[in-house]
């Protein structure tokens, strides 16, 4: 497989080798945010499901008013993610940054929704607790 690379606006050109990509613990935080955050069968179970590997800060991000979290409602919504693609960028040791493009199935009051969302966040590496997301921001969402 050939690439171009272009950075500084000098073109590099080279030949890429295949290789396995290993899951570190920060790659496995990120999957089990998108998988606690997307897949839920009442809104209040999702911020039960990622309470444990977020920040505070990060925590307080994933909340709609960004304030405090949604108040139980009538209305049914379920999610379920279909596909999840993650590009990563490890800055440091102990900070990652990643850009996850998800598609999900959301169920409002029976009525089903393809939604693709691009979900950017960072994780850091605490001192006695691991990686944890820090900093969640939605870049897009698109119903389809």
């Amino acid at each position: 497989m050939i690439y171009i690379l272009v950075l500084n606006g000098q073109i590099k050109e080279g030949e890429a080798k295949l290789f396995r990509i290993e899951k570190s613990d920060f790659s496995i935080t990120n999957q089990q945010f998108i998988k606690g955050f997307f897949n839920y069968s009442n809104p209040g179970l999702r911020y039960k499901q990622i309470e444990s590997i977020m920040t505070d800060k990060g925590y307080h991000q994933t909340f709609p008013s960004g304030t405090e979290l949604p108040k139980k409602s009538a209305i049914d919504i379920i999610s379920s993610v279909k596909s999840i693609i993650t590009y990563e960028n490890q800055v440091s040791k102990v900070e990652v940054w990643y850009m996850n493009d998800i598609v999900t199935t959301t169920t409002f009051n029976g009525v089903s929704n393809n939604i693709n969302l691009i979900v950017k966040n960072k994780l850091l590496y605490l001192e006695g607790e691991g990686w944890k997301v820090d900093d969640v921001e939605y870049v897009s969402q698109v119903a389809r």
